[in-house]
């Protein structure tokens, strides 16, 4: 992870560590900034990961292990891992995550101008793409020619949609602390 304060990737992150942990995976996390991590949300949720390291300079202690898979989310975290993978750390599958549009406009001018390149590099180097919705799968294959794969966010359960309220203009929405969740139409079609 880039960063880690309260929001939906983090959210999926702690899903997917609780997951691999029932299954008795270790689980180590790394953090490359310590300046946005709440430390109160990863203190709650500690327990699902073997270790945590903060900083690019510990990726260095890793150096001598052997994972089975690798997930990345947000773009700095996807770069910085493929290049471990492809500088020599074990690394059996290295997967890379989108969970916002590649349009500039929609992810807030985000989409640089290399970006379309980190993607052709993350498919040569060998990297699974996976985005969120089975319309920004699409949006990313179309705008970098790379393949993509769908797998919805595991932060969809029952807890989830009890939360829900609907506005007075029909969207459904949930509020969480500071952050507003506005549900797509995928998602309000799998509740269904």
């Amino acid at each position: 992870m880039k960063d880690f304060p309260v929001g939906g990737i983090e959210e999926v992150f702690i899903n997917l560590s609780s997951g691999f942990k029932n299954k008795n995976y270790s689980i180590d996390l790394l953090i490359l900034s310590e300046k946005k991590v709440d430390r109160d949300y990863l203190n709650n949720n500690y327990n699902n990961f073997s270790n945590v390291y903060y900083g690019f300079k510990s990726a260095f202690k890793l150096r001598g292990k052997k994972y089975d898979i690798a997930i990345s989310a947000k773009e700095k975290a996807n770069l910085f891992l493929t290049l471990m993978k492809v500088f020599g750390f074990y690394i059996a599958k290295v997967v890379v995550t989108r969970h916002v549009s590649v349009d500039p406009e929609v992810s807030k001018n985000e989409v640089s101008w290399y970006t379309k390149y980190l993607y052709k590099m993350y498919s040569k180097a060998g990297c699974k793409i996976v985005a969120c919705s089975k319309a920004l799968t699409q949006e990313i294959s179309s705008a970098f020619g790379v393949k993509t794969c769908c797998i919805y966010n595991p932060i969809v359960s029952p807890r989830f949609f009890s939360k829900v309220q609907v506005s007075k203009y029909g969207y459904e929405y949930i509020i969480e602390g500071k952050k507003t969740w506005y549900l797509s139409v995928e998602y309000q079609n799998k509740k269904v």
